[in-house]
């Protein structure tokens, strides 16, 4: 009886080590989870100095390209006088980027058609570590190619490498070869050697020093949202908060916010009132 219950009490010990060790590793897991999905808060960021000094040491960047890692284009290839910048920080892997951009992309593209509105696109890539081949990379490089090559199309090839069916998942990620890349980008009507030449890897380095950086800028932390998170919105450098805005209410509420009837989307003879330098409404 004895020996039986010595036994029982190390089995029980035995149990309570198993025990402990599993939580520590599902603890550890979802540790992991939340560094690969919300990356932008880990405590090891460089600092923006350092980080934007960094962004200005890349030589090969877009032609097109700021100093604060953004693209800055319009329907005419150049900024527009009279209008509002809109600036659009996206990351390809982003599952919430692909529902807003599904839902305001034909708004967007009539916008920039009709020269209603600048835009300033910043391609990042902080979700590769979702991915096993580096997909948010590749693809913000290839947006930041097309955008110096073939900004008429930007608008469009951004949507279709969001649009439902193509935008790879985050948590069940399958990889994504440069063909594939190539292809959304010639349906959104880059030429073929603008869409090959896209996913060389030329800017590849800047687009990794340009997140380094965009997750470093105090003032693109979202109050909203508790700090910096995609997509996000800036109307003439002024966050665009979509509060508790639905889905299919973004493309009123950002009409409503740069000031445009919406009789008069996509009217070139209109501009939106808010202008080159107003506040926008949220």
């Amino acid at each position: 009886m004895r020996q039986v219950a010595e036994q029982s009490i190390r089995e029980r010990r035995l149990q309570t080590s198993i025990g402990i060790a599993v939580t520590a590793i599902i603890a550890l897991a979802l540790l992991g989870i939340g560094a690969a999905t919300h990356p932008s808060h880990h405590s090891n960021q460089p600092s923006g100095e350092s980080s934007y000094a960094s962004l200005q040491h890349i030589s090969q960047r877009p032609s097109n390209a700021d100093a604060t890692g953004g693209i800055l284009f319009s329907t005419d290839g150049h900024a527009l006088t009279g209008v509002p910048t809109i600036e659009v920080y996206v990351d390809p892997l982003c599952p919430a980027c692909g529902q807003v951009d599904r839902v305001l992309n034909p708004t967007m593209e009539r916008l920039f058609s009709a020269g209603q509105i600048n835009m300033a696109l910043h391609p990042i890539a902080f979700l590769d570590q979702a991915s096993s081949d580096a997909y948010s990379t590749r693809a913000s490089a290839a947006l930041a190619y097309v955008a110096e090559h073939d900004p008429k199309h930007l608008v469009a090839f951004m949507g279709t490498l969001l649009e439902q069916g193509f935008q790879p998942s985050e948590t069940r990620f399958t990889p994504t070869d440069d063909a594939r890349i190539v292809a959304q980008a010639m349906r959104a009507g880059v030429n073929g050697d603008t869409a090959r030449q896209s996913v060389s890897g030329e800017y590849t380095d800047w687009i990794t020093a340009s997140t380094a950086y965009t997750l470093s800028r105090k003032e693109l932390r979202n109050p909203d949202r508790g700090g910096f998170a995609t997509p996000l919105f800036r109307i003439n450098r002024h966050i665009w908060s979509m509060g508790n805005a639905q889905l299919p209410d973004l493309p009123d509420a950002l009409l409503n916010s740069i000031g445009l009837p919406k009789a008069d989307l996509g009217n070139p003879g209109v501009k939106p009132a808010v202008g080159p330098t107003g506040t926008p409404s949220d």
